[in-house]
């Protein structure tokens, strides 16, 4: 590696530090009785980042529908999450879920992210809510419940299963720390 990328590799490692700063290992208080569903709406929109970001926030177990018995969730002790990955049927797992969570990237057009949460408030406990990563704020209003900002080098960590606190977490607290069954 030349000196130019090692010393460009060190200034990425320090201002990462301090954007990030390390996790709170204790769950989000009051979070300790919730399922959360967390559903993409489309490839690469970020849910596997965002399902694992809140169960680091929770300190809960992790399901994956389509490798995993989604069954199983009544029978853990919450908190958990469960992801469904695109492509998967979300609405076993969005009926057992306390809570659900629609991720849309900047692949999924809004009349989908919206049309999704009506369908999926047919067989969901609570209403979903609808998080846009990485898209334009204005034209999602009135579709996104929460814009997550596109926090590549957070998100690498948080897939990596490095405990962080960025923007990324920030943003999730306040959609499970409301309490109560619903978000």
């Amino acid at each position: 590696m030349s000196q130019a990328l090692r010393g460009l590799a060190w200034a990425a490692r320090w201002a990462e530090g301090l954007l990030l700063e390390p996790a709170d290992p204790s769950p989000a208080r009051g979070q300790s009785d919730l399922t959360v569903a967390v559903v993409a709406l489309g490839p690469g929109c970020g849910c596997t980042t965002v399902a694992r970001a809140l169960m680091r926030l929770t300190g809960g177990w992790l399901l994956i529908a389509g490798t995993d018995d989604l069954e199983r969730a009544d029978s853990l002790e919450p908190p958990g999450v469960i992801e469904v990955p695109h492509a998967e049927p979300p609405a076993v797992a969005a009926s057992l879920a306390d809570t659900l969570l629609l991720v849309a990237g900047p692949a999924v057009e809004p009349t989908l992210a919206a049309a999704a949460a009506r369908s999926l408030a047919r067989v969901s406990r609570c209403p979903p809510e609808v998080a846009a990563w990485g898209v334009d704020p204005a034209a999602w209003e009135g579709v996104a419940d929460a814009d997550l900002p596109a926090a590549p080098g957070e998100a690498r960590l948080i897939r990596a299963g490095i405990p962080v606190r960025g923007a990324l977490s920030r943003a999730l607290e306040p959609l499970i720390s409301r309490g109560g069954p619903c978000l």
